[in-house]
């Protein structure tokens, strides 16, 4: 499992779900597939498991130098009404990761 972002911001899109947003921790990640598992940590608590549904990197098109923003979208459910700013946004891949290569 390894971390994508803290949360910086999120906002319902009407009928398709909640959109995340945050910097990526590391700028070489891929975006995470459809099939893998996102986790919302906060502070001190459990992951709780998001349903990814899209995900896209936005990049700041007035500076070249500031990081892409990675955006998102999940199923509205239980979990996404305890989300709130600063909470960490984890991944686990679809399948596991062979340490060789």
């Amino acid at each position: 499992m390894y971390k994508l972002f803290k949360l910086d911001d999120f906002f319902e899109i009407k009928g398709k779900g909640l959109a995340l947003a945050g910097i990526a921790d590391n700028k070489e990640l891929t975006l995470p597939a459809k099939t893998n598992i996102i986790f919302a940590k906060k502070q001190n608590s459990d992951f709780l498991p998001l349903t990814l549904l899209d995900a896209e990197y936005m990049r700041n098109c007035w500076s070249s130098h500031k990081p892409r923003n990675m955006i998102l979208l999940v199923a509205m459910d239980e979990f996404t009404r305890d989300l709130e700013r600063g909470v960490e946004i984890w991944c686990s891949p679809a399948e596991p990761i062979d340490p060789d290569l």
